[in-house]
């Protein structure tokens, strides 16, 4: 597993694209996750499963268990 937080923060808009796609790779050439955490909405392209945090705060607060 690769934990990742705002990996590509300080870096440009191509460089951020390629560290990903790197990241992304390795993972699903040797079977492994990558959890990403980014503000990023360009980084959620190559994903297979996006949480948003923001939508899943407001769920639980409606539900009354946040």
């Amino acid at each position: 597993m690769i934990l990742a937080d705002e990996p590509c923060a300080s870096l440009d808009a191509r460089t951020a694209s390629e560290v990903l796609a790197i990241f992304l790779g390795v993972c699903r050439q040797d079977e492994k996750t990558l959890l990403l955490v980014s503000q990023d909405e360009a980084a959620l392209g190559g994903a297979d499963r996006v949480i948003d945090m923001a939508e899943l705060n407001r769920t639980e607060a409606r539900r009354g268990t946040a």
